[in-house]
């Protein structure tokens, strides 16, 4: 967890707390036995949040590109905020 955390540019005590937050893509509860994972955004590499493994692989079966997955909100007539 200290190796994620530094990849991530936080703390180890700030990520223990962060994974064990909701989904922040789905609101999805974290437990012990499935903490959510950190993503950094892709532009600026900082930390942004943390997901389920459900969501952290639908982004980045996207390629982890926010244009891409905006792409794929619009067809679907949904708009980014």
């Amino acid at each position: 967890m200290k190796r994620t955390a530094r990849t991530l540019g936080i703390t180890p005590e700030r990520f223990a707390v962060e994974r064990m937050k909701p989904c922040a893509a789905c609101a999805k509860e974290a437990t012990q036995e499935t903490p959510n994972t950190g993503l950094t955004d892709p532009t600026t590499g900082q930390f942004a949040g943390t997901v389920c493994l459900s969501c952290a692989k639908g982004f980045a079966f996207l390629g982890k590109d926010p244009e891409r997955l905006a792409n794929l909100l619009a067809l679907f007539g949904h708009r980014l905020t």
